[in-house]
Order: structure tokens, then C-alpha cells, then sequence
């Protein structure tokens, strides 16, 4: 006589068989088998730009220039930017318009050399330099410029002073400060006025220099009794022509 136990691992056995058989039946009747789950492709999803000028704001004095950059981020065919000028108005003045906000130059999709104007008059010193996205025009940066007062440029020589025998040369040096521009100085000579009937002037080589360069000076080759032993030779400021300084050299 079959154990109880037997009994029922037989009758466990029997079940699992016809639980598997009707799991096939089934998956057979919905089309033969398990199938992979179809792929499904997301869309590329292009990050947002972001134009960014540099510097982002600029104290810049009358009459002078500064170059700006524009960086766009996720500009993948690499267009660049466009650039534009607009005055701010402030609580005291109106915003400048046109032209009398200054001016824009050697202008590239990356780059761009801002020049302020000689003045402001009554207008606000504000400006904005806008840089607009080509490949996404409701993308900009802009960099915020105030216009201000330039420093006072100085000039000063080197030597002060000098004695040279006829034809002898020295070398003079100029250094001119607050000169954003870097424009240097040029060089003039005063030579007391009977040398040119004798042919023997003083000179300078090169007549343009930056700050910190020298020229070289000549004497003449001709001996001048007083008061027609010297020559005033001056450097000039080439941003602002009012500035100066002299050398007297004597021969």
C-alpha cells in the first residue's frame, strides 16, 4: 500500500507537469514564443546656447579702443556672433544713440574692437556691447562698457640733457604714461636756424617710438659758437598731442 507521503509527491509532480503544459499551450496560442521587446530610438536632444562676451564690463576713456570676444557654447557648425552698440540711459542723462555711442571695427563672428567717442555731452556714459548668436538669434551676451574721463597722459625724456662734440650720437629715450592707445611719441628737432645754411643739422632716427624705445640723435657735423650751440629735441604724445617733453642738448 503507497505512503501517504508518496501519495502526495506524485500528486505535486502530476500538477507542475500540467502547469507547464498549459503555460506552453498558452504562449503557443498568442503567436509560437516569447519575443524580444522591440527598441525604441530617443531623439538627440541639442543642449541650449549660451553666448558669453569677455570682458563682461570695461571702464574705457575718451578716445580709446579695446577688443572684446564673444565664446558660444554648443555652436556646433560654428557661426559666431553678430555685433551691436546700444546706449543706456541713466537717471540724469539719456542714452547715447548711433555713432555717439561710439564705434565698432575690424568686427569678426568671434571678435570685434570697440572705439569710444571723443565725448558723451549730455548723454550717459552707459553702453552696451551686444553679441547675438548667428545659429540661434534669441541667444546673446552682452559686455557693459562705461565710457569715462581719461587719465592725463605724461611724456618725460631721457636724458634731461646733454653735450655733444659735432656729429657725435646719443641715444634718447621716451616713456609716456596712461596711454591706452600704446601710440608712443614722436620726435621733433628745434635747431638753431643758421644750419641749414651751412648744411649741418641735427637729426633723429627713427622720428616714431614706442613708450620705453629710443631714437637715436645726431649732432651737427658743424661747430656753432653761443647762442647757436643747441638744439631742443622734443617728444610728443601721439593720443594727445598737448603732451610733450624736451631735451636740450648742447654742441
Amino acid at each position: 500500500m503507497m505512503s501517504l507521503t508518496k501519495l502526495a509527491n506524485s500528486n505535486i509532480l502530476r500538477f507542475s507537469t500540467l502547469a507547464a503544459l498549459l503555460v506552453l499551450a498558452m504562449l503557443a496560442g498568442c503567436g509560437g514564443g516569447y519575443s524580444s521587446p522591440t527598441k525604441v530610438t530617443l531623439p538627440t536632444i541639442t543642449p541650449p546656447q549660451a553666448v558669453v562676451v569677455s570682458p563682461t564690463s570695461a571702464n574705457i576713456p575718451f578716445n580709446f579702443s579695446q577688443t572684446f570676444t564673444a565664446t558660444v557654447d554648443h555652436d556646433t557648425a560654428n557661426k559666431g556672433v553678430t555685433w551691436t552698440l546700444q546706449g543706456t540711459s541713466t537717471t540724469d542723462f539719456p542714452a547715447c544713440q548711433g555713432t555717439s555711442c561710439g564705434t565698432l571695427s575690424a568686427t569678426s563672428p568671434t571678435s570685434v574692437t570697440y572705439t569710444t567717442p571723443s565725448t558723451l555731452a549730455s548723454h550717459s556714459p552707459k553702453v552696451q556691447l551686444a553679441a547675438t548668436s548667428i545659429a540661434d538669434p534669441k541667444k546673446s551676451g552682452v559686455g557693459v562698457i562705461t565710457v569715462i574721463a581719461p587719465t592725463s597722459i605724461t611724456v618725460s625724456v631721457s636724458p634731461a640733457s646733454a653735450t655733444l662734440a659735432p656729429g657725435q650720437t646719443l641715444e634718447l629715450f621716451s616713456t609716456v604714461t596712461h596711454d591706452g592707445n600704446s601710440t608712443g611719441v614722436t620726435w621733433s628737432i628745434q635747431d638753431p636756424y643758421i644750419c641749414i645754411y651751412v648744411d649741418a643739422c641735427s637729426s633723429v632716427s627713427p622720428t616714431k617710438t614706442a613708450s620705453g624705445a629710443s631714437t637715436t640723435y645726431t649732432a651737427p657735423s658743424g661747430t656753432f659758437p653761443p647762442p647757436y650751440n643747441f638744439s631742443t629735441i622734443t617728444a610728443t604724445s601721439v593720443s594727445d598731442v598737448s603732451k610733450s617733453a624736451s631735451v636740450t642738448i648742447t654742441f
